[in-house]
């Protein structure tokens, strides 16, 4: 009987318990990771400059990584004060694997280079997570109702990655660039974000949260990952006069919210950009609402990962099998409708733009000029002109991590399609910049990283 005891003890179910988010009472927190308490004040060089980072793995992890590489090395300005373009970021938002990309900036700054190729892009991060998943210990763990898989990489991408970090961390810096961070909601298909503005609905500090557990809810995709669970404290709150309730409020239903892959209502990242300048009024409101001022050029930059939509089964007789076929009905509504918001975006664009010039967005000149200048740049794997590099990097997995060889070739796919965006060169010839790439022949630089503990 006694020899039972431990097997009994091996068997029974884990206790382990996902970080509970942290509700609050009458005050809200002192510590606010908003758009107004993080981008408030001039605009750095007279920019408003906006990047959306979309799903896709490691791969859109790489495109977006190769982006930011170009912006850190076009500068301009005097020879005496010149600025980075990367260091004029104001916001990055980001979705599943863009996601990563998106909040390691924001966290890292110059030091993004080093610490995000070698802990994400070059660590294995989907072998290191297969093995803690399979390990005993790790079995033991997953048959705890309130523990999931996508809890794990939460986990991973902490120890790898972000060492902790909070939202409050992020919120201590005052400085740009911001990141948004999106997942989708199980209630009702809505895009979550994981801004202070929605856990003021949920009556819960974001503060305490950590940034590596909003990046795994961003990545959940549903049946390989389990949702991310956060806590919705409103019914303790929700009627406080303390809570702000401005137009970016807005109360949650349900006592629970269980999050997903946020490619599934968004997987560009832009929806938060439609239904916030929306919601604040055009683009005059929105600088007002956030208090940035002295904007003369807004720059919005979309880096989409998208992989190849095309079904090479349409070119045989036989019956598809039924992975190929979930995996087409999955991609199938992600890209039409990626391929909807982006022409709605592009729409609104012109919108906003027409009310600032022709006055019927009444902004102030110290926040917007009204000769303000507007540059929409994509840099899109689907828009590479080399049909066989094309279809190459369309065709690489989503999965946590690709080859280093992969890698290396989405970056110089990502310094290639800026270089031939219209709207890219414009931006260099107003600002004066040039870009001073790392090596002359545009090889990307190697990285000499450790191998993970």
């Amino acid at each position: 009987m006694a020899a039972l005891v431990p097997l009994l003890a091996a068997t029974a179910c884990s206790t382990a318990h996902y970080p509970v988010n942290e509700g609050f009472v009458g005050e809200p927190p002192a510590s606010r990771y908003s758009r107004r308490e993080m981008l408030a004040g001039e605009a750095p060089g007279g920019l408003f400059m906006h990047a959306a980072f979309s799903g896709g793995g490691a791969r859109a992890a790489a495109l977006a990584y190769g982006v930011l590489e170009v912006l850190h090395e076009t500068r301009y300005g005097r020879k005496d004060e010149q600025r980075r373009l990367g260091d004029d970021l104001t916001i990055v938002a980001g979705v599943s694997g863009g996601a990563v990309a998106a909040t390691a900036y924001a966290a890292f700054g110059p030091r993004f280079f080093d610490r995000f190729a070698c802990g994400f892009l070059h660590g294995d991060m989907q072998g290191a997570l297969v093995s803690r998943i399979l390990a005993p210990a790790g079995l033991h763990r997953l048959t705890s109702r309130r523990f999931g898989r996508a809890d794990m990489l939460a986990e991973l991408l902490d120890e790898r990655l972000f060492a902790g970090m909070t939202f409050g961390d992020l919120a201590r810096r005052k400085s740009p660039p911001m990141a948004i961070v999106s997942a989708t909601s199980l209630y009702d298909g809505e895009r979550f974000e994981f801004t202070q503005e929605s856990f003021d609905g949920l009556c819960s500090d974001l503060s305490a949260f950590p940034v590596s557990r909003a990046v795994a809810a961003s990545m959940a995709v549903p049946g390989v990952l389990s949702p991310v669970t956060v806590w919705n404290h409103g019914p303790a709150c929700l009627y406080g006069s303390a809570i702000p309730q401005g137009p970016l409020y807005r109360p949650y239903g349900p006592p629970f919210l269980h999050l997903v892959d946020g490619g599934l209502s968004d997987n560009l990242g832009i929806r938060n950009t439609i239904e916030t300048v929306e919601r604040l009024g055009g683009f005059g409101g929105t600088m007002r609402a956030i208090g940035l001022r002295g904007v003369r050029r807004i720059v919005y930059l979309i880096v989409n990962a998208q992989n190849d939509p095309g079904f090479e089964e349409s070119g045989s007789a036989d019956v598809p099998g039924i992975v190929r076929t979930l995996r087409s009905v999955a991609d199938i509504p992600i890209d039409r409708y990626s391929a909807l918001s982006l022409q709605q975006l592009r729409a609104r664009f012109a919108s906003w733009l027409a009310q600032v010039r022709d006055g019927t967005d009444p902004a102030g000149g110290d926040v917007l000029a009204r000769d303000v200048e507007v540059y929409f740049i994509e840099v899109s794997l689907p828009l590479l002109g080399d049909a066989a590099e094309r279809q190459y990097l369309q065709r690489l997995p989503t999965s946590l991590s690709l080859p280093p060889e992969d890698v290396d070739r989405v970056r110089r796919a990502a310094r290639r399609l800026l270089s031939e965006s219209p709207d890219f060169r414009r931006l260099l010839a107003d600002l004066g910049a040039s870009v001073e790439p790392a090596s002359k022949d545009g090889t990307p630089r190697g990285f000499a990283c450790a191998s993970p503990q």
